[in-house]
């Protein structure tokens, strides 16, 4: 965990030098780390009230200086939001075994996941404002770019048991 924490370090402080210094015609590459959390919400279907939990965001890219304050990138992002949810329920549940009928009221608990991944490519381009290096750098950017969003939902349920 200690070796996948310091590789997006290395590249951040990288990435400040890089853009601090930077000169047309030179590339860079920038790396952001972060995490995604969905609000609070109730699954319609199951009457779960589902609770977020929190999944990573990481966007890896390389860029080029067009002019010393003009530059564009190519920025991958992947990230993985989650969903978790139970609800306990009594039902009346019939079993024949050995031609036997026994007749349980057992709680039920339904529990739900949704893991989501969402993969995206985008194009961005910066205008620096301020090209001092020893001050802040501002700077306006558009990017244009899209996104694959993957969805697995899983039902489970357990007899007997609270959650």
């Amino acid at each position: 965990m200690k070796r996948l924490l310091s590789i997006p370090v290395v590249t951040f402080i990288s990435l400040i030098s890089s853009i601090s210094f930077a000169s047309e015609g030179q590339l860079y590459v920038k790396a952001e780390v972060g995490a995604a959390l969905l609000q609070k919400t109730r699954d319609k279907i199951l009457d779960i009230k589902m609770t977020p939990l929190f999944g990573g965001d990481v966007n890896l890219g390389v860029g080029y200086y067009l002019t010393n304050n003009v530059r564009a990138d190519l920025t991958f992002g992947f990230t993985n939001p989650r969903l978790e949810g139970s609800s306990t329920n009594t039902s009346t549940r019939t079993y024949n075994v050995l031609g036997i009928e026994k007749t349980i009221d057992a709680p039920i608990t339904l529990k739900r996941t949704h893991r989501g991944q969402i993969t995206s490519v985008l194009v961005n381009s910066y205008v620096d404002l301020n090209t001092d290096a020893n001050s802040p750098s501002v700077f306006v950017g558009a990017g244009v770019g899209m996104a694959q969003i993957k969805e697995k939902i899983t039902t489970g349920e357990v007899l007997g048991r609270d959650a």
